[in-house]
């Protein structure tokens, strides 16, 4: 059984009449039965049910599910959000996930309708820092992905055809970084390390991303940041 629902029109399949889905559900030890709305990432196809949350991944970043498993390990216990990996692993349809479903909205979808204190509390609740200090790199990296995100938020849509947020809807989330993780801005010459950052990732999409228009974006982002322009010239904190 398939058919369409909700304002964006997700198709949603029964987990038995999808060859791939069933196949990584046996996989997973989980029943073969359910609906679930599918949908596609930018390396991932995804299914998501009442429970559980399938993902598949085309197998360009063959390890990342097991990576994605270890650390969240390390989460277990704590007090920080986060979805439960319940079994991964490798098939005939490429590399899966199989993790818990929790409760509530994408960031991307509850954010354009939140109000000030709701999106604060989004941020300072999340625990995407504390998801960043348990990985092994140091914490400014992952400030670089945050506040190129609040700058660049149209080039960060959640799946290939979708829009990303409003740069100006974010224009706030630096300063409530801040206020919250003041350790995240403390490492010294913290403005060039963040543009070392920014412009090792745009040598890296000139190199490798897929999209001509992509590398393209990415050679102008280098031209900006050689000629004294950055994207933290937008940002206030």
């Amino acid at each position: 059984m398939t058919h369409r629902t909700g304002p964006a029109r997700r198709t949603v399949v029964d987990a038995a009449d999808d060859p791939v889905l069933r196949r990584t559900l046996v996989a997973a030890g989980l029943p073969t039965s359910g609906l679930f709305a599918t949908g596609a990432g930018w390396v991932s196809r995804v299914w998501v049910g009442d429970e559980h949350v399938v993902r598949t991944s085309e197998g360009r970043f063959r390890d990342a599910y097991r990576y994605e498993a270890q650390v969240l390990g390390l989460l277990a216990g704590s007090e920080v959000p986060h979805a439960r990996v319940l079994a991964h692993g490798e098939g005939p349809d490429g590399p899966w996930c199989v993790s818990e479903r929790l409760p509530g909205q994408t960031l991307h979808a509850a954010w354009p309708t939140a109000d000030a204190g709701a999106r604060r509390s989004i941020i300072e609740g999340t625990g995407l820092v504390d998801l960043a200090e348990a990985l092994t790199q140091p914490a400014d990296v992952e400030l670089d992905t945050l506040l190129r995100w609040c700058a660049r938020a149209r080039e960060f849509p959640p799946a290939p055809a979708a829009r990303g947020l409003d740069p100006a809807d974010l224009a706030e989330v630096p300063g409530w970084l801040r206020g919250s993780y003041p350790e995240l801005f403390a490492s010294g010459h913290l403005h060039d390390r963040l543009l070392f950052y920014d412009v090792f990732g745009q040598l890296a999409l000139c190199a490798h991303h897929t999209e001509p228009h992509e590398r393209e974006r990415a050679r102008g982002c280098l031209a900006d940041a050689l000629s004294g322009r950055s994207h933290l010239d937008l940002l206030t904190w």
